[in-house]
């Protein structure tokens, strides 16, 4: 339990839209994490943190009907794993964007606010089901505000 704690404790939000580097193009929402931009192209934009052994990969897509984007795979991703734990099924989570909801089977949490789809994989092994939750929240809110 010690090792979730010290993971989630790795990563600290800090301030929306602040850059990791004056270069880079991906949003600074870990303290104290190595950014590296992995895709850019129109609209989507997906970057990956490391912050000791814990590492996240965040794609942020501002492509049309985000909100709608969202929902719908939420759903397909409940009947993904119908049938199976229910602790496997999605999960809403409160006070991101317009909706967020963590995909614990993926280690994977979805949020938008109407604009953008932000995905949020978390990486690092093995894995720690709070913690994991606790850092892809706070990524998404330093990404939605």
């Amino acid at each position: 339990m010690l090792a979730c704690s010290v993971a989630a404790a790795a990563f600290v939000v800090v301030g929306c839209g602040s850059e990791s580097t004056p270069r880079s193009p991906c949003p600074r929402v870990i303290a104290g994490a190595s950014a590296t931009l992995v895709n850019r192209s129109e609209g989507l934009l997906t970057c990956a943190y490391r912050a000791g052994q814990t590492s996240l990969r965040v794609t942020l897509d501002s492509a049309p009907q985000a909100a709608f984007r969202f929902e719908r795979a939420v759903v397909e991703a409940g009947q993904a794993h119908l049938g199976r734990a229910r602790a496997q099924l999605p999960q809403q989570v409160l006070g991101i964007g317009r909706g967020a909801a963590w995909l614990p089977a993926q280690r994977e949490l979805l949020a938008t606010d109407d604009r953008r789809l932000v995905t949020v994989y978390v990486l690092s092994q093995p894995p720690h089901p709070a913690a994991d939750r606790a850092v892809a929240v706070a990524a998404a809110r330093a990404v939605l505000g």
